[in-house]
């Protein structure tokens, strides 16, 4: 069975024919783009010819002007002919415009002329504005008040002793009392005598009041507002008129106004809650050690001029300008 169906097999490859596939050629098909193939009838309109329906585009050639270049070029190359606007020798200068002169060059580098400068304006110049103080005020209101609430119980344990203490007993609370009457009236000084605006008031511009009559004879005046003591209502706030002579520093204030800036500018960096708890430590802090306070003289006596935010743009020049520092600079 083997045998004879492998001759049946080798009897089919003698006699079987070749088959032969016709290709299909179509005259003029090229297969290598889609777009010129003419069996798949895609059919695409010259560069040069029309389309339908669109009008023919005129050829325009720019035209030139005798110097070889075009007419919107030449036009840009060519000087206007509108007369440029020129100001006089003699004009005065525009109102609005901040231009330096020789005198307000030397008034930065030398204080009389800063002081003349200011003198010559025909309104009072702010030279210093004081941070907002409502926090360190109510701290220091707050701390004061338990203190001497809790010293005036000691003193009270001190004159009328309940029966049944040991002698130095109410020695001890008489010695307490003491030291609390002390750190409560301690931290209540903390906010008094703050500066809280210095105005450079020119004699053009002084009031007629009694207490700036009495330097009518100088060309300027510093007007020195102070902070209230006490948050009363319908109470002006205190103020003094000196020459800029009289109010004395101990040595320049600005560098340590230009620091405390950047720190408070870095400070910004950080959420409302962490400067608000940051503020709250330092203000506390402040109400025992007065720090960031500079001590000023004014006729003899001290004041307190606080240099951890300065709102004026000078940031503590002016101050140094007019201000007389008799330490070591």
């Amino acid at each position: 069975m083997s045998a004879f169906s492998r001759g049946y097999l080798l009897q089919n490859r003698l006699f079987a024919r070749p088959v032969q596939v016709e290709s299909l050629q179509l005259k003029g098909c090229q297969p290598r783009f889609f777009t010129s193939s003419q069996f798949l009838c895609a059919k695409v309109d010259p560069p040069s010819a029309p389309r339908r329906g669109a009008k023919p585009l005129k050829s325009t050639v720019p035209k030139k002007e005798p110097g070889g270049l075009p007419a919107k070029d030449a036009a840009i190359l060519k000087p206007s002919k509108l007369p440029t606007p020129q100001n006089p020798p003699n004009a005065a200068p525009t109102k609005g415009l901040a231009i330096p002169t020789k005198t307000l060059e030397l008034s930065r580098r030398n204080p009389i002329l800063y002081a003349e400068s200011l003198a010559q304006k025909s309104h009072p110049s702010i030279i210093y504005t004081a941070p907002s103080h409502t926090r360190l005020f109510f701290l220091c209101s707050a701390g004061a008040a338990g203190i001497m609430a809790q010293a005036a119980y000691c003193i009270h344990i001190y004159l009328l002793p309940p029966d049944g203490l040991a002698w130095f007993v109410p020695y001890s609370f008489g010695i307490g009392g003491m030291i609390g009457a002390g750190l409560g009236t301690w931290m209540m000084l903390s906010t008094s005598g703050i500066i809280r605006q210095i105005t450079a008031i020119p004699k053009k511009a002084m009031s007629t009041s009694p207490v700036a009559k009495r330097a009518q004879k100088l060309n300027l005046e510093l007007e020195v507002e102070f902070r209230k003591m006490l948050p009363i209502p319908f109470f002006p706030a205190r103020k003094i008129y000196i020459s800029p002579s009289e109010f004395g520093l101990h040595h320049p204030v600005a560098p340590q106004m230009q620091a405390e800036r950047f720190v408070y500018e870095e400070s910004q960096k950080y959420g409302a809650v962490s400067r608000a708890l940051q503020g709250l430590w330092n203000d506390s802090k402040r109400a025992w050690t007065r720090d960031g306070f500079e001590k000023v003289r004014i006729n003899s006596r001290t004041y307190k001029l606080d240099v951890t935010g300065d709102q004026s743009p000078d940031v503590g020049h002016a101050i140094d300008k007019l201000a007389n520092i008799y330490g070591k600079r």
